[in-house]
């Protein structure tokens, strides 16, 4: 050859080759020249192989990991990742020298299409064949609370609780507490596969928090607005008689009195009979621990008992008492008028008046001012006597107006608490 360079065609790729040169003409051939060496390009890389995602997964979460096979003599590899199976649109294009990458947000629901090449210095290889996944799907929306409304007071301790649909959920969890921050959580339920739940168990008498959120694949929803409620009290205890002083009564005004029962009664149940199985009993009702009793059939025994009232119902009866009334005739007429302040500071406080013909009598409290605080009594009594409570007014000093018939007197009444 003549000219001072060659081109070799052919050679295998990835091989250390050696050349030389020497010269020639017509009369000798010169020597060789230093041998050099020069290594061929390296071959192309394999394909990767697409491990995870698998292809065609499902409830894929929004951020993952794409991983794929490690291709030897690989430097390097190229990720794309479409929304479209033409790969237009990229929403990763990115060369990375590991065999995984973490994707950035994608979009829920949505199937993706992603594929890999390997690179080194041969060159790029083919792609992989494209794989798809599916994102998961948004997590539901917040439910809106429906029943028990806000603040509602006297629930029952097993309520139910009612929400509105939310249409991306699978289930619902709630949550009950005893705080408004839910640190004290009374039920926690969750797999719930429809918009209401009856709750059982709750304490009697206190305040309760409860919220709903929404689940599916994408998990939790936003907590619900929060609200609040009291449950029922329990009721009341049962109720414990005041002994009387004597099983005879010899009096045409009788006294009877209980201790008082809890919580929260607001009124108390009386039945009086004359029998001990209580049949045909009459029954009355009084806010107070006592009531007084003035149609009495003489020459007759009674039975009493009492039960008291709250929201919850009524609570169990007391224990029965008895008594005997004499007949007519046998109770005690009094000579005289005669009026007697009770002792203070007992559920007994009151005044004990005897009149000796029947009259009109009036008991009138008046403050220290002079002006009236309550009419105890105006009515027509017949003779005998009597006992008549002390209203529930606060400590301090009063004066008591008294008159039967013609009869008068007025005293200072001291009352303590």
């Amino acid at each position: 050859m003549t000219d001072s360079f060659l081109v070799v065609s052919s050679l295998n790729r990835e091989i250390i080759y050696y050349w030389r040169v020497r010269g020639k003409n017509a009369d000798s051939i010169g020597n060789w020249s230093a041998v050099h060496s020069f290594t061929t390009i390296a071959n192309k890389p394999g394909v990767p192989l697409l491990i995870s995602p698998s292809n065609h997964a499902t409830d894929i979460p929004v951020i993952t990991r794409l991983i794929w096979s490690k291709i030897p003599g690989a430097v390097n590899y190229t990720v794309q990742l479409s929304v479209s199976a033409s790969f237009e649109n990229l929403l990763v294009n990115q060369i990375n020298t590991d065999t995984s990458l973490e994707t950035p947000s994608l979009p829920n629901n949505t199937v993706c299409y992603w594929r890999v090449r390997a690179e080194n210095a041969g060159g790029p290889s083919d792609w992989s064949v494209a794989a798809t996944f599916t994102t998961i799907i948004a997590a539901p929306g917040t439910p809106i609370l429906i029943s028990p409304q806000d603040n509602i007071t006297n629930l029952s301790t097993n309520p139910t609780f009612t929400w509105n649909t939310i249409g991306s959920a699978t289930s619902y969890r709630i949550l009950i507490a005893k705080d408004s921050i839910f640190t004290i959580v009374a039920k926690d339920s969750s797999g719930l596969v429809d918009t209401a739940v009856t709750i059982a168990g709750l304490d009697n008498d206190r305040r309760y928090y409860w919220k709903v959120c929404a689940i599916n694949a994408g998990g939790s929803g936003q907590w619900s607005s929060e609200r609040s409620f009291n449950t029922i009290v329990t009721l009341p205890s049962k109720v414990i008689l005041v002994a009387l002083t004597s099983d005879t009564l010899k009096t045409n005004q009788i006294n009877l009195f209980w201790h008082k029962s809890a919580p929260r009664v607001s009124t108390y149940i009386i039945e009086i009979a004359t029998n001990e199985n209580m049949e045909g009993a009459i029954t009355d009702t009084v806010s107070d621990t006592s009531i007084q009793l003035t149609e009495i059939t003489g020459n007759t025994r009674y039975w009493w008992r009492v039960s008291a009232l709250n929201d919850a119902g009524k609570g169990e009866f007391s224990e029965k008492g008895t008594f005997f009334v004499p007949s007519p005739n046998a109770v005690r007429i009094p000579k005289e008028f005669g009026v007697t302040a009770m002792g203070t500071g007992n559920m007994r406080n009151g005044i004990r008046y005897a009149l000796p013909v029947n009259c009109q009598v009036k008991i009138y409290l008046y403050d220290f001012k002079g002006s009236l605080v309550q009419r105890m009594l105006d009515t027509y009594k017949r003779a005998g006597v009597y006992f008549i409570k002390l209203p529930e007014l606060s400590s301090g000093a009063y004066y008591m107006q008294f008159s039967a018939g013609d009869y008068r007197y007025n005293s200072k009444l001291i009352l303590t608490k």
